[in-house]
């Protein structure tokens, strides 16, 4: 936490588990930093679900007006677009699914105005994933995201993908910038 304090390009994120209350005070009081960026659950390696609990962390996302990233569910696959349902009851806060993958994440995508998808994973790289999502989700709703072994090889596959100039500047920068307001 201390070097998001003291470099200009490192942000952090803080991460709430929703059967301990005090990770919620933790979150309240270190979302006041503007190099904090949001809330980053991983509801399948801590072993809760973001359906069960979604309402209670999106609802405190909401009245913080904050971002929340969320690892997809693996399980099943349709759960994203549950979680992204509950999400969209929240119009405040925003979420973010992480690895885009496949038309699962699309379809969660497409289920509420708050929900984005980022990029980041070797999953991305599946044959026109990135240009399925632009064509059916826009660009406007797509983040690059740096969650991989490879930040240059991520960056690539949105470079060399076949959209235009102006959705690949979205997704490398101006949506992030709009989201967390940089």
């Amino acid at each position: 936490a201390k070097i998001s304090q003291t470099e200009d390009w490192f942000y952090q994120w803080v991460v709430v588990d929703p059967r301990k209350p005090q990770t919620y005070k933790q979150a309240e009081k270190l979302l006041k930093s503007k190099k904090t960026l949001g809330i980053k659950l991983h509801p399948g390696l801590h072993g809760y679900s973001l359906v069960k609990y979604g309402d209670d962390i999106f609802s405190f996302a909401n009245e913080l007006n904050t971002v929340v990233l969320t690892h997809p569910a693996e399980d099943d696959k349709r759960e994203n677009v549950s979680i992204a349902s509950i999400a969209g009851r929240y119009e405040n806060m925003k979420l973010i699914i992480a690895h885009l993958a496949n038309k699962d994440h699309v379809n969660a995508v497409l289920a509420a105005e708050n929900v984005y998808v980022d990029t980041s994973g070797n999953a991305s790289t599946q044959n026109n994933i990135i240009e399925y999502a632009v064509e059916t989700i826009g660009s406007e709703k797509i983040l690059f995201g740096t969650d991989t072994y490879s930040c240059a090889f991520q960056k690539g596959r949105i470079l060399l993908s076949r959209i235009s100039q102006k959705d690949k500047e979205n997704i490398l920068r101006k949506n992030a910038e709009r989201i967390f307001s940089l």
